[in-house]
């Protein structure tokens, strides 16, 4: 480790999700919010650890900090113990040479004993570098403010996610800037977003279309047929099933007549979004009255 002489620690656990480590004696003995290490280095919460394999290097994130015996004397080195979660790592490339490229998750794992080192600057921005696939930035990397810290626009939106934290510690505010930063960079893209609690109503200035309930306007032919047949029908009554059948007739039909020529495929189903008129529903229905061949019942 030409780059980082002095290490913060050494290998003492490892699993398949993370690895344990003791600290090193800082300067001073004292932790503090975090552990004074050779040459100033701090290991804290949140800080980018390395360990050197044989083929690469691995990195983790510093997530639990704990002294295992309060009582023991200040200094003790086998008492003051952290856990990094493993981020992934950086292949060796051909001589030796470490390849620029990191990847997510671990091939080879450290072993017990190894030295553990903060990762450098360098390191920091080829694990943080902006994704060659649509992203947008939102911010820095905590708690380095010069890293800035990118979104893959693909798989934030491709996947179901969540902002969490307590009350008060900003989730409205991530949740807009992150909308703000998707919409700067996508001038035509579109989103939906629910306000129950009419918070962001102010958030987007005159980029957002702000509907209510007493405005909102749903056309009935966008209605799919299990919501028709709530409001139509109703649910809990006798023949529902048959006439739900008339009315699934009646629907396809009045969609192919509003269609014309343009309807008389087959591709036409009663959820197909094709508007009709309601008149013609009712003509499909009163023909449909008129005919013999129609259970007793309905």
């Amino acid at each position: 480790m030409s780059d980082q002489a002095n290490p913060v620690g050494r290998v003492i656990s490892v699993d398949g999700a993370k690895l344990q480590g003791i600290l090193c004696n800082g300067k001073d003995g004292k932790g503090g919010n975090g552990a004074t290490m050779p040459d100033g280095a701090r290991v804290q919460i949140g800080a980018v650890l390395k360990v050197a394999t044989p083929r690469s290097r691995v990195f983790g994130v510093v997530s639990n900090l704990v002294v295992a015996d309060p009582a023991a004397a200040v200094g003790d080195s086998h008492q003051r113990l952290f856990e990094v979660e493993f981020l992934g790592e950086m292949p060796d490339g051909e001589g030796g040479n470490v390849d620029p490229g990191f990847q997510r998750g671990v091939a080879i794992y450290p072993v017990l004993d190894d030295d553990i080192f903060l990762a450098t600057p360098d390191e920091l921005g080829r694990i943080y570098a902006r994704p060659a696939a649509s992203n947008v930035r939102i911010g820095t990397v905590h708690p380095d403010n010069e890293l800035p810290a990118y979104l893959s626009t693909d798989d934030l939106l491709g996947k179901h996610f969540a902002i969490l934290g307590s009350t008060g510690s900003g989730k409205s505010c991530s949740a807009a800037l992150i909308l703000r930063a998707i919409l700067a960079e996508h001038r035509n893209g579109h989103v939906v977003l629910l306000d129950p609690h009419n918070e962001y109503s102010h958030a987007f200035g005159d980029t957002a279309d702000v509907i209510h309930t007493d405005q909102l306007q749903l056309p009935y032919w966008l209605l799919n047929f299990e919501e028709i047949i709530e409001v139509i029908i109703g649910r809990g009554r006798p023949n529902t099933e048959t006439e739900a059948a008339i009315l699934k007739t009646a629907i396809i039909n009045a969609k192919h007549k509003f269609m014309g020529d343009s309807g008389n495929g087959s591709d036409i189903t009663v959820d197909t979004p094709v508007p009709y008129n309601l008149s013609d529903l009712l003509a499909a229905i009163s023909n449909e009255m008129g005919r013999l061949n129609k259970p007793e019942n309905s």
